[in-house]
This record gives structure tokens, C-alpha cells and sequence, in this order.
């Protein structure tokens, strides 16, 4: 009989615990005082732009629509063979996998149903999907913090805030990561590190920069007002 490792209490635990995070404020002290001027502007671009039409709300942009790197949606949307010539995407095998682990764990650690119910109220009237996957779409993410998640799009290709508001055949085609070095102007990583632990080749399948070609069309006054606000969020 297999066992679980999973431990359901700890594991509640650590779940109500990053409930409580709050994402981090600029740190003006460090990083510079943030423009009072281009603030109340950049906070009107936002909303003008489309940045927080997509951005508030959370839903799904189709792969067509976002143009970003398809490999990962495409992969979770693969069917593979289960049993008895039955097919499943990779996606439902995860889910389902994922679902006869937390009873086994349940079982194993005779956790009450009252117990379990509390613990899964999380996904209450929520018709489970996995978060990287909707009619070949991906998740929105929120903007809090953004300022600390360098890099960006959802499979880190793009080095800066500055390089995602440009056309993507003009954003960096390689740029070294492995490292802790911070460009507080143009918000993320530093182009030229001291120390480079990689470089990403954005060449390489899955990889891809291209499509969120949001605010390319806006001024350059208008893109660094945008990113002053951004740091605020």
C-alpha cells in the first residue's frame, strides 16, 4: 500500500499562513523615492491603457489573444494514454493524481470529515481547473508586487518592465539570470550583471517572447510614468 508524504495539518497550516502575506512596497530607502508627478500620471495610463481592464479582474486570455509562448499550454492540453485505451490531458491526470494523494493523506492521517471539509472550503463551488490551463488560455495574474516578480510573462522572457512595453522584436533576445542584481529604473533584471549564473535564449522553444504587445503604442513619458506606478502596487 503506498503512503503519503503529504501531512495535512502542516500543510493547512502553510496555506492560511500565505493567506496572510501582503505583497512588498517599493523600497524607496534602497531602490530611490518614487516621482510624485509621474505617479498621477503613470495611475492614468493605467487605467486608459487596458492595464487594469485585464489586470483587476481575474479570468483567462486566449493563447490567440496573448500571443505569448504556447508551449506550456499546449503541453498541459496533450492527452495521454491512461488505462484501458482511455485518454486524458496531462492537466486532468494532474488534477485527479493530485486529488487521490490529499485522501490518501486524509486517510492515512485520520483526518475528520468536518476537518476536510474545512481545509477544502478554498475550492468551495469552484469547478476545479488547473491554473495554467482554460481553452488553450492563460491565467491573468495580479499586479501586486509586480514590481519584485522580474522577469516577466509567464515563462520569465522578458528581463524588464521597460522591455514589455516595447514591440517584442525589440526586447532583449538573450539576458543573464541566476542572479540578485536589480535595475530599479527600468524594473528588473540588470542587463550587464556582475556575476552571470545563465543566459536565457529566448530563441529556444518554449522560451519565446513574444505576444502582451500592451502599451508598445504609448509615449516613452507615458511608458515610464506607467512603470512609477507600477512600483506602487
Amino acid at each position: 500500500d503506498l503512503v503519503s508524504s503529504v501531512r495535512p495539518y502542516e500543510l493547512y497550516k502553510l496555506e492560511q499562513t500565505a493567506r496572510n502575506l501582503v505583497a512588498p512596497e517599493w523600497p524607496a530607502a534602497v531602490l530611490g523615492k518614487l516621482d510624485g508627478a509621474k505617479l498621477e500620471r503613470g495611475e492614468k495610463v493605467y487605467q486608459s491603457a487596458g492595464c487594469a481592464g485585464c489586470h483587476t479582474t481575474p479570468g483567462w486570455h486566449k493563447l490567440e489573444v496573448i500571443g505569448t509562448a504556447p508551449n506550456r499550454i499546449r503541453d498541459y492540453n496533450t492527452p495521454l494514454n491512461v488505462h484501458d485505451g482511455k485518454t486524458a490531458t496531462y492537466a486532468t491526470n494532474l488534477y485527479t493524481s493530485a486529488i487521490a494523494v490529499k485522501e490518501k493523506a486524509y486517510a492515512q492521517h485520520q483526518v475528520p470529515p468536518e476537518e476536510q471539509k474545512k481545509m477544502d472550503a478554498w475550492h468551495e463551488g469552484v469547478t476545479p481547473v488547473w491554473i495554467t490551463t482554460s481553452d488553450l488560455g492563460y491565467h491573468i495574474r495580479p499586479l501586486r508586487g509586480v514590481w519584485a516578480t522580474a522577469p516577466y510573462l509567464h515563462n520569465s522572457s522578458v528581463p524588464t518592465l521597460w522591455d514589455l512595453l516595447q514591440p517584442a522584436d525589440k526586447r532583449p533576445k538573450t539576458f543573464a539570470v541566476g542572479h540578485r542584481e536589480f535595475d530599479p529604473q527600468h524594473v528588473g533584471f540588470v542587463s550587464e550583471p556582475g556575476k552571470v549564473g545563465w543566459t536565457l535564449d529566448v530563441a529556444v522553444s518554449g522560451n519565446h517572447n513574444t505576444g502582451h504587445e500592451y502599451g508598445v503604442q504609448l509615449s516613452d513619458e507615458d511608458k515610464w510614468a506607467l512603470i512609477e506606478y507600477l512600483k506602487t502596487l
